[in-house]
């Protein structure tokens, strides 16, 4: 955790190791920014958001200046979101998005330097009673604001069997052909601004035993 102990704190070491270590491996990498330390948030730490919108940007500024100029162009923002007690898409959009891409864009343009901000990977749990169902998900940060937002948006249709998987290929945030919900209109691979679908993580879980 890079903010451990406080607002003023930055423990860079970790993940300069292993992004430095990529890059000079020939590997690009994708920043997760993700997760909030116990002095952030009034909830556990990890899942809760911040409570301050300010303390998360200027983690993110910090984190830009350093990593942009070393060819970090691609920022997921946070992770599963719809998995927990704050599964709130237009709450993720508002106050952990929004100011993401704001932030990440203004340093993007000081420096110079690309930047592309992906949503984050839904949790793909159809029918868990902890999670918000990730087509509902997917249009929820859409119609909250992350329709003008995302360059990309992210998925990760990763299925607990077969069926769930069936599921999944038919959802809007992957962009089935003239498939409606709620009004909005997807294409394969795209949503109706252009806004590309990554779908890295792509799979089928395996359980053994019973």
């Amino acid at each position: 955790m890079i903010q451990a102990t406080g607002p003023e704190s930055f423990d860079w070491t970790y993940q300069d190791r292993m992004i430095k270590g990529a890059i000079a491996n020939g590997l690009k990498v994708i920043a997760l920014p993700t997760y909030s330390p116990s002095w952030a948030t009034d909830g556990p730490s990890a899942g809760y958001y911040p409570n301050d919108v300010t303390a998360w940007q200027t983690f993110l500024e910090a984190a830009a200046r350093r990593y942009m100029p070393m060819g970090v162009s691609v920022w997921e923002i946070w992770n599963e979101p719809n998995y927990g007690s704050e599964s709130d898409p237009a709450l993720y959009t508002s106050d952990i998005l929004k100011p993401a891409s704001e932030t990440l864009r203004a340093v993007a343009n000081e420096l110079g330097k690309p930047v592309t901000i992906l949503s984050a990977a839904a949790a793909n749990r159809i029918g868990d009673m902890y999670v918000t169902d990730p087509y509902d998900w997917c249009e929820g940060i859409y119609t909250s604001g992350a329709r003008a937002i995302l360059m990309p948006m992210r998925f990760t249709p990763i299925a607990n069997h077969i069926h769930q998987a069936n599921l999944m290929l038919g959802m809007p945030c992957l962009g089935r052909r003239d498939s409606h919900h709620n009004g909005t209109v997807w294409r394969w691979g795209q949503t109706d601004l252009g806004n590309r679908v990554w779908l890295p993580d792509a799979g089928i879980w395996l359980r053994f035993g019973t």
